[in-house]
C-alpha cells in the first residue's frame, strides 16, 4: 500500500526548488459545482499566497496536491529544467462540459532572465 506525501511538505519543496507552476485546467465538479471557484484556479500560479488563500481554506474538499483531478498544472520553469528559458504565454479561459481550461493564443520559449 502507498504512502501519501503531507500535501504541504509537496508543495513547500516545489516552492523551495523554485518551480513556476501556471493552473491550467479545473474541474467545475469537483469544485463544488462552483464556476468562479475553477475562474479563481485556471489562469493562476501555484504560489504560496494561492495555497494559504485558495487552497487551505478549502482543504476538506480540494485535494492539494490535485491527485483527485481538482486541477492540472504546467510547469512555466523550474531552475535547470529549460536550459535557462521559460515558457512565456497569452490565453484566455474556456469552458467545456465539467471543464474550465487555459486556451492558449500564443507559447513561446524566452531567455530567463530573472
Amino acid at each position: 500500500m502507498a504512502v501519501a506525501i503531507d500535501r504541504h511538505k509537496l508543495l513547500d519543496i516545489v516552492f523551495e526548488r523554485q518551480f513556476e507552476l501556471l493552473i491550467t485546467c479545473a474541474s467545475i465538479n469537483k469544485l463544488g459545482d462552483d464556476k468562479e471557484l475553477a475562474r479563481k484556479f485556471v489562469e493562476s500560479k501555484l504560489t504560496p499566497t494561492f495555497m494559504k488563500d485558495t487552497l487551505e481554506p478549502r482543504e476538506k474538499e480540494v485535494d492539494m496536491g490535485s491527485e483527485l483531478g481538482e486541477f492540472h498544472t504546467m510547469v512555466l520553469t523550474v531552475p535547470g529544467l529549460y536550459n535557462g528559458y521559460r515558457i512565456e504565454y497569452e490565453g484566455h479561459q474556456t469552458v467545456e462540459g465539467e471543464f474550465m481550461f487555459m486556451e492558449f493564443d500564443s507559447v513561446k520559449l524566452v531567455k530567463d532572465t530573472k
